[in-house]
């Protein structure tokens, strides 16, 4: 049996010499695919800005250029990028936005919930693939059973950030305590590991990731958190709903 691939599904948008640090550490590593990572503060223009429009750049402009695509693959020739865009939910308002043309010709979409409202949104109506929220804090709210087993029916995915945790002991003990209320809340199905990773410190390889799971007492195969099946999964649900031209 082929081992399996490992995808980090979250790699935050970063200059282009950064980036390409990142992720040929990454490889490195052990990761074969990652999602580089668009995140929209607001789906609104800007704060405070209701009557702007939001500008959503191309998924060509965030991701490597062809050329740095084969330079990496002449090395690692499993080397796959992805787009994501992630958008951060202040209100309700606008997530009409998310089913935009120029939001859906990413691969992966997904929104931050930062309020028991938008996150009891993002579980049961938004079409989305991906849940995220700021475990480094305090969430202030309970995440309930019901909401999260109904985003788990819908095929949505929740996204736990690690990166954070690697650097300050308090935020590392409010990510461990929420990720296991998500844990606990869901039977830990749907739950994916992600880095965040801002700088090549931020990394750690597939098999840490693992361990850390471990650890979450997540009862999900490992190749189920990391690997290509996942990423398949949810690009065959985009691929369902998409019309064919995008």
């Amino acid at each position: 049996m082929a081992p399996p691939l490992y995808t980090d599904l979250n790699v935050p948008l970063q200059s282009v010499i950064k980036l390409s640090d990142i992720l040929e550490l990454g490889l490195e590593l052990g990761f074969e695919q990652f999602a580089i990572n668009y995140t929209a503060p607001s789906l609104q223009g800007g704060k405070g800005k209701k009557n702007e429009k939001l500008v959503v750049p191309p998924p060509t402009e965030i991701l490597l250029n062809d050329e740095s695509v084969r330079e990496m693959q002449k090395r690692y020739p499993s080397f796959k990028q992805l787009s994501r865009f992630t958008a951060v939910l202040e209100d309700a308002s606008n997530t009409h936005r998310l089913g935009a043309t120029d939001i859906q010709a990413y691969d992966i979409i997904a929104v931050q919930a930062t309020s028991e409202k938008t996150f009891q949104l993002a579980c049961s109506t938004l079409d989305v693939d991906i849940i995220s929220l700021n475990f480094s804090e305090n969430l202030g709210f309970s995440l309930k059973r019901p909401m999260v087993k109904m985003a788990a029916k819908r095929g949505i995915h929740f996204e736990i950030v690690f990166s954070p945790a690697l650097l300050d002991n308090s935020v590392k003990r409010n990510i461990i305590s929420n990720a296991l209320s998500l844990v606990r809340t869901g039977g830990g199905k749907n739950i994916i590991l992600s880095s965040g990773s801002k700088q090549p410190l931020d990394l750690r390889s597939p098999y840490d990731v693992v361990n850390l799971a471990k650890l979450l007492v997540l009862v999900i195969p490992k190749q189920k958190m990391l690997s290509v099946e996942i990423v398949e999964q949810l690009l065959n649900m985009q691929r369902q709903e998409k019309p064919a031209s995008l």
